[in-house]
């Protein structure tokens, strides 16, 4: 009587009964258990390796674990769930063989089912739930998972910042402006130098992965990034003679960039992923602090009118390169190049004798930008 009593016990702790070929099959869940396992009854034994969401991993993983055994692997629906099986299996001992040999080698994942407070209890190693993985280290806390290539194979969505450096090209412009001088050329304003500047971001979006080596993902994401001020510099020419290079000048442009991106990671090398990305969207492009003053020793004049400050809005778009690197399942670092067109900054209409004219300079940068990723569960 005290054995039948041990016996059940153990049965509710180890394995629970399925409908197999036979009504005897009896379900033992994870390695672990598998490794422990006493019984004296009679019929076919099944060991559950994992348990997965996904149809496509499921049979992944069952291809991989019927190259380590001779024993059949096959596939289970239960509840929604694939389950991964190992067996038939004749005898209690061939099942605590089966588990010390593969104990290693093999996702060891337990499947979703009902355990009363007694089971609980009695359990020594419980063992997670993982799903759409294919190598599991279990620790006391908590699971830690990867696929083979240490690269999360689930479609996610993310949340990111970044932060970069842009350098600015194509700001060298000429522009006329009155000189005040009625019958006298206008004077040119030319611009000769640009600052670079730093830049922040921040962004969300869905990736799309597959399990292929290459082009393994796909990400849309929705980006603002903001670019702290630049400087433009330049010359003022007094009617435009060569030698009449008399004040400089300079004002301010930054921007808010609101953009659509596409990211394209071509290839999957363990957890780096090189890829291309590309961009459209709308940029306020804002210039202001106009300032000029005069060239020391050049001139007794001094400059009386200047330039308002405004925001223009033009189309931007963006096309970029660089590596991705995972740094664990829901955690990603990139680091890339971009090539930008932000189209022109323009200041305000200037005042005084300058009310009818502006100043201009086309935009475009090279940039390195460096971002974080987080992609939830």
């Amino acid at each position: 009587m005290k054995w039948n009593c041990y016996s059940k016990l153990s049965i509710a702790v180890g394995f629970s009964l399925i409908s197999f070929s036979s009504s005897s099959a009896q379900l033992i869940y994870g390695l672990h258990q598998a490794q422990q396992f006493r019984s004296n009854a009679a019929g076919d034994f099944y060991i559950q390796l994992a348990s997965y969401k996904n149809k496509s991993y499921a049979l992944r993983a069952k291809s991989r674990a019927q190259k380590k055994t001779s024993y059949p692997v096959l596939l289970k629906k239960k509840n929604g769930y694939y389950q991964l099986l190992l067996g038939p299996l004749h005898s209690a001992t061939e099942v605590r063989a089966a588990g010390q040999k593969f104990g290693g080698g093999l996702p060891v994942v337990q499947a979703r089912h009902n355990v009363s407070l007694t089971q609980t209890k009695t359990a020594h190693h419980p063992v997670p739930v993982v799903q759409n993985s294919e190598r599991v280290v279990v620790t006391k806390k908590a699971a830690v998972y990867k696929d083979k290539d240490g690269v999360p194979p689930a479609n996610h969505w993310f949340i990111g910042v970044g932060g970069g450096w842009m350098d600015p090209f194509g700001t060298n412009t000429d522009n006329f402006a009155t000189s005040g001088m009625p019958g006298f050329p206008d004077d040119r304003y030319a611009s000769k130098s640009s600052g670079s500047a730093g830049q922040i971001s921040g962004f969300l979006g869905y990736q799309w992965r597959r399990p292929a080596l290459w082009l393994p993902a796909t990400s849309l994401s929705f980006e603002y990034t903001y670019t702290f001020p630049l400087s433009i510099d330049g010359h003022i020419f007094v009617n435009d003679l060569p030698d009449t290079d008399n004040f400089t000048y300079k004002y301010d442009i930054s921007q808010q960039l609101f953009m659509a991106k596409l990211k394209l990671d071509v290839y999957q090398w363990k957890q780096f992923m090189p890829y291309i990305s590309g961009g459209i969207g709308a940029v306020l492009n804002r210039a202001s602090n106009y300032s000029d003053s005069p060239i020391p020793g050049a001139t007794l004049m001094n400059r009386r009118y200047g330039f308002t400050s405004a925001t223009t809005t033009q189309f931007a778009g963006t096309f970029g390169a660089g590596l991705d690197y995972w740094l664990n399942y829901n955690s990603q670092i990139s680091v890339g190049y971009e090539l930008a067109y932000y189209g022109k900054a323009k200041t305000g209409y200037g005042e005084g004798t300058l009310s009818n004219d502006r100043l201009e300079n086309n935009l475009n940068s090279n940039a390195v930008v460096v971002k974080g990723t987080y992609f939830f569960n």
